[in-house]
């Protein structure tokens, strides 16, 4: 835990873009203070899956289900018709939600 050096609150931390680079920035909340330091101790990560093929979507969904960030749910796959715990992940679009299945046999995906 970090404290403000003038005012002794609890820091929160932010995510600024600096010079084209995010960076992390720890900052009082107290609105006479504004006080800010450059975060060293932790640092951002960021998961970017790519396809080799633009409609293999199964080896996207390969690594998708080893994601262990990714919630599970005992489904049954509409491709293999077996029910197994399938990963899925929640996306927005147009103002509403979607869920995007992923089988674990077959790493067919519905939504």
């Amino acid at each position: 835990m970090h404290f403000c050096e003038l005012c002794n609150q609890y820091l929160s931390i932010r995510n600024e873009l600096v010079d084209d680079k995010h960076k992390l920035f720890l900052y009082c909340k107290n609105t006479e203070c504004n006080f800010k330091i450059e975060c060293k101790e932790k640092r951002l990560t960021y998961k970017t899956y790519r396809q080799n093929k633009v409609n293999d979507k199964s080896f996207l969904n390969k690594y998708k289900i080893n994601d262990i960030t990714l919630p599970q749910k005992s489904s049954k796959c509409p491709k293999c018709k077996k029910t197994n715990k399938n990963r899925f992940e929640r996306k927005y679009f147009n103002n509403q939600y979607y869920i995007n299945n992923i089988c674990s046999c077959c790493y067919h995906n519905w939504t």
